[in-house]
């Protein structure tokens, strides 16, 4: 008698908030199901023990899911409560600009005389750097990573893929970069081809919460401006400390919760205050304790990023939005989002630092 064998897949689950409840005894980080063939996210439930009317949210492979969603080999899958599931597509709707933002940054490119055929990295620098202070901030951020050529870079949150090029064309890093929002991602790949770099550097689509690596995958970890629209600051840096190497570090590039209390809205990160989630820097630094990432460098840049942020309002004002330019990423509302940035940091509502910690 021949015998049939019934191909198996396997799938990466992360678990969040009261759903840990449902994690095997000891366990932490993703757990891996092994599951048959056209299995779908009804037959995973089953199969981790979870009750069919569970309240819950299922993403697969940073998409919002429903029951019957069929699970490819290698899925990654996040089981979230309805509130975070939301929360999440809410941030991706904050972020996304549709499918035309390639050709928008093309139409800026010809306006400034640029010849999309024959562009340098910098040249898309204008817009790349969603981060205070732009390329500046991502060159002293690279000085304090001590960067090698041959290092495995993660950037988490990448956005367009500014700091990611950068790391790969000024310092020979094998970059990679990872950002929830889908047009993002999708703009990143194109911007890589425009300058040629589209065969160093990698793009993927996901979530902070379930990073799609493996364990000790990176020597860097490395986010700017990512962290203030996550909830779950526990699992975004344990998620960074489980695919850095041991003695690999993270560096960042954050703002954080200042003293005088919350930020004015809308910023560039939140529109409102559902899906801005700031700590302090007191409550950062103890996360990264938590998780095993022990800090070796960290600078308050509040007052170099306030100058920086002043000066560029005042050079708006004076010659106007130039074509290309964070504009064309922050929507109609962009000036208020600049006012309200430039206000509330100096009123000290939020604070920017500068850091590294190492994996120990």
């Amino acid at each position: 008698m021949s015998r049939i064998e019934t191909r198996t897949i396997s799938v990466a689950v992360t678990f969040f908030a009261d759903l840990r409840r449902f994690l095997p005894r000891g366990a932490d980080g993703p757990q891996r199901y092994a599951l048959p063939d056209g299995a779908t996210v009804s037959d995973l439930l089953a199969t981790i023990g979870i009750a069919p009317d569970t309240d819950l949210t299922a993403a697969v492979d940073g998409e919002l899911a429903d029951r019957e969603t069929r699970l490819r080999d290698g899925a990654d899958v996040m089981l979230l409560s309805p509130m975070e599931g939301g929360a999440a597509t809410t941030v991706e709707r904050h972020y996304g600009r549709g499918p035309g933002l390639v050709d928008a940054i093309r139409r800026a490119l010809a306006g400034m005389g640029k010849d999309p055929a024959r562009l340098a990295p910098a040249d898309l620098a204008p817009i790349d750097e969603f981060h205070l202070r732009g390329r500046e901030a991502t060159i002293e951020l690279a000085q304090r990573a001590k960067l090698a050529p041959g290092l495995r870079a993660l950037d988490v949150g990448c956005g367009l893929g500014g700091s990611v090029r950068y790391l790969a064309a000024e310092h020979g890093c094998r970059a990679t970069g990872l950002d929830l929002t889908p047009e993002y991602v999708d703009a990143a790949l194109e911007l890589a081809r425009m300058v040629k770099l589209d065969g160093a550097v990698s793009f993927r689509q996901g979530s902070a919460l379930a990073l799609p690596f493996d364990a000790a995958s990176f020597d860097i970890v490395w986010t700017e401006h990512a962290q203030m629209n996550i909830a779950d600051k526990r699992t975004f840096y344990a998620e960074i400390a489980r695919v850095l190497r041991p003695g690999g570090r993270l560096v960042f590039h954050d703002i954080f919760q200042g003293p005088a209390g919350p930020p004015h809205f809308p910023v560039p990160w939140a529109d409102e205050p559902s899906i801005s989630h700031l700590q302090t820097p007191d409550e950062a630094r103890a996360r990264l304790a938590d998780v095993g990432l022990t800090v070796h460098d960290w600078v308050d840049e509040t007052v170099p990023s306030l100058a920086w942020f002043a000066a560029t309002v005042e050079r708006l004002r004076a010659t106007g939005s130039p074509p290309l330019g964070l504009h064309l990423l922050m929507g109609s509302n962009a000036k208020d989002k600049f006012a309200n940035m430039r206000r509330s940091l100096e009123e000290r509502r939020i604070v920017v630092v500068q850091a590294t910690a190492e994996k120990t």
